[in-house]
């Protein structure tokens, strides 16, 4: 079976056998014949990719094909150091892996590498990146303004090379990019615009013509907090001639604390030289939460719809409208779920009213019910948690669920540990721990509890750790 794939530093038009290799050891490798052909291995989460790469090489092989240990995750671009970069590497499903592992009955086949060129959509294209910043800021204002492309985005690096690289470094020069178009939009439609209204109107043109982003699992609007306007859109923003702002003229809507019922104004703008006829309506989302474990999925809960009416915006005019929301019906589920406060949030629609597929602007909000600004800058401690016989957010119950010990991602006291030796009158240090912990018989740091079985500390005085505790 003749497998292609895209061209590599392999040369073109030319086949290799490729031999499949179940265990990455010593007598996995020997035991197959493995010299001038591609090997291909299964991920092993226990070793560097640079490892895997480098034993291969070691081996004889020409190329590695790499498929990935976990079904149905996207496919990745791997980053190598030096001593990996021996070998022309292609990095694969665990899916398609699996199907050529067991070609010929022994993983044995060849594989054509072809001059052409492939195009293939993104596994993760329509995602939004899991490191991105959630808003909102510590003052209480919606972030971020919109989103763009910055995963896998292959483009210029130093000295004269290409590279993949993912972060806001990549979406920047998008938007930077996209900021240059549409003011160059501006200065054709609006050629008498003062200068100093030009940028503050280029944000807002692309931010109210942004897509907004639909979690492709869920089908849930993301989250304004995650994705801001959303989605860059340069062609709606240089031909709609809409755009949206709320308060202060900008094109997000920062609420602050709401109660159950509230109220926001909206006004439409538009640019054109012909009135627009558009119909809105209202998006009302929350954070949705696991109710077996209490806690955020990181994902929205669309509370409700609410549909508006016809409205028409004058040519080179605009039309104020009032947004009224009632969220009471949820209040009771929502104050359980989320004792602290939680966000009603949510989108403001307008799309043509003949065809709902046009002329699509929208503007982000954001309120929060409770006191944003009293919420718990951190969690409570440790010691408070255990007491209560409750889990925490970030700390990993994984292993044994007394050990306490630094990096497991908790809010604690920690104090630079000691080892005390009674024949000698020396104390040593051995590194970081939670105070209030002990090391137990197996080596774990298991917090001190009373007779009730409430946490305590133990502090000495002058650091002489053989005299009498003060317990408090």
């Amino acid at each position: 079976m003749i497998l292609k794939i895209s061209k590599n530093s392999l040369g073109y038009d030319l086949s290799y056998p490729f031999v499949y290799i179940e265990q990455l050891t010593e007598a996995g490798y020997t035991a197959k014949d493995i010299k001038d052909k591609i090997v291909l291995i299964e991920r092993d989460p226990e070793k560097t990719y640079d490892d895997m790469i480098a034993q291969a090489k070691a081996h004889g092989a020409v190329g590695v094909v790499m498929f990935n240990n976990v079904p149905g995750q996207a496919n990745r671009l791997i980053r190598l150091n030096p001593h990996g970069m021996v070998l022309p590497l292609a990095f694969i499903s665990h899916e398609f892996g699996k199907a050529m592992s067991t070609l010929n009955g022994n993983g044995t086949g060849s594989l054509m590498f072809d001059s052409s060129l492939s195009k293939a959509p993104s596994q993760k294209g329509n995602e939004m990146n899991h490191f991105s910043n959630w808003g909102l800021t510590s003052d209480g204002y919606l972030k971020p303004d919109v989103t763009a492309p910055g995963g896998d985005i292959y483009s210029t690096y130093n000295d004269n090379h290409y590279r993949s690289q993912t972060g806001t470094s990549m979406a920047a020069p998008q938007i930077a990019g996209a900021s240059l178009l549409i003011k160059q939009y501006l200065e054709q439609i609006k050629p008498d615009l003062p200068k100093d209204q030009v940028a503050d109107l280029v944000k807002n043109i692309m931010m109210s013509n942004a897509q907004v982003h639909v979690n492709p699992v869920t089908n849930v609007t993301t989250s304004p907090r995650q994705q801001g306007a959303g989605l860059l859109n340069l062609e709606a923003a240089v031909s709609s001639g809409l755009y949206v702002t709320g308060k202060d003229n900008y094109g997000s809507i920062s609420l602050g604390n709401v109660t159950d019922n509230f109220s926001f104004e909206v006004t439409v703008h538009n640019l054109s030289q012909e009135a627009k006829s558009l119909r809105y309506e209202t998006e009302l989302l929350t954070d949705k939460v696991n109710p077996e474990e209490g806690r955020f999925t990181l994902t929205s809960r669309l509370l409700k719809t609410y549909l508006g009416e016809i409205i028409e915006v004058p040519a080179n005019g605009q039309k104020t409208i009032t947004i009224t929301l009632d969220a009471s019906a949820f209040t009771e589920e929502l104050s359980q779920q989320m004792p602290n406060g939680y966000y009603l949030e949510g989108f403001v629609r307008f799309v043509d009213s003949n065809n709902q597929q046009n002329n699509q602007v929208t503007i982000p909000f954001v309120g929060f019910k409770g006191e944003f600004e009293n919420l718990a800058v951190v969690e409570e401690s440790i010691y408070q948690l255990k007491a209560k016989g409750e889990k925490g957010f970030y700390f990993d119950e994984s292993g044994p669920k007394d050990d306490i010990y630094v990096g497991k991602h908790f809010t604690g006291l920690v104090t630079l540990g000691t080892d005390t030796n009674v024949s000698t009158a020396t104390i040593s240090d051995n590194g970081l721990h939670t105070l209030g912990t002990f090391r137990n018989q197996d080596g774990k740091f298991i917090l001190g509890r009373n007779n009730q079985g409430q946490p305590v500390l133990a502090i000495s005085p002058n650091r002489i750790f053989w005299q009498t505790f003060n317990r408090c």
